[in-house]
This record gives C-alpha cells, sequence and structure tokens, in this order.
C-alpha cells in the first residue's frame, strides 16, 4: 500500500453537538491508529467524545488520499455528507460500522474485537 488513508469517525450520540471526525494515517497502519484513538492517545476530539461514552463507529475509510485532501475535506465541512449512517444512499442496506471504538483510557489494547500483537511498536503518524 502506498499513500494514507482517511477514515471518518461517526460518534453516537454526538459529543457536544459534534456528530464526525476525520483523520488520516499511513496506509497499512489504520488498525493501530484506531486503537491509538481509543486508548486517548489520537486527537484530543475522540479522546473527549470516547471519554465522555460516545461510542466512534468508523463509518468509512479512503484509501490513497493526502493530507490537501484531508484539509480540503474538513474545510468543505458538511461530513455528514460522507458519512453512511447519516446520508441514506451511501450503503447498500443499512451501514454497518468497520469497527467501533469505546473508551480504554491509556490501557493496553482493548480494541473492539480486533486482536493486535501484545506490545505494537508505536511509530509516528
Amino acid at each position: 500500500m502506498t499513500g494514507f488513508t482517511l477514515y471518518l469517525f461517526h460518534f453516537d450520540p454526538p459529543f457536544k453537538g459534534v456528530s464526525h471526525y476525520l483523520g488520516i494515517t499511513r496506509a497499512g497502519r489504520e488498525r493501530q491508529r484506531w486503537r491509538e484513538h481509543e486508548e486517548g492517545d489520537g486527537a484530543s476530539l475522540t479522546a473527549a467524545a470516547l471519554r465522555a461514552g460516545s461510542l466512534a463507529h468508523v463509518a468509512a475509510v479512503w484509501n490513497n488520499k493526502t493530507f490537501a485532501d484531508e484539509k480540503s475535506w474538513k474545510r468543505a465541512g458538511h461530513l455528514r455528507n460522507r458519512c453512511p449512517f447519516c446520508t441514506p444512499g451511501l450503503a447498500q442496506g443499512a451501514p454497518v460500522a468497520i469497527a467501533t471504538l469505546r473508551w480504554r483510557g491509556l490501557a493496553a489494547s482493548a480494541f473492539s474485537g480486533v486482536a493486535f500483537p501484545a506490545s505494537p511498536s508505536r511509530r509516528a503518524n
């Protein structure tokens, strides 16, 4: 894999009026990055939302993207238009989360439903 992967979290319930978070990571390390979010080592928004009890559903991923794509999409806003949970017709049938994140604090790995190595190496994004 080359490039970067954009991913969209759908918060359930919304956190202080915020329903979505758009993030980016190197291709091939998506699940590691999602685990970092779940452990409180990701964006402050996701840490606060998860700590408050919201679930973060990984609603969509886009491969071979750039940091310019991420900035452009964030600047344009309206992430709900890219979310299969919020926009009927984006998903065939009922939308299904790719993964669901729950607050794990800074504890050892407990990513929802995914097995990881016992002691993964931490790499910068």
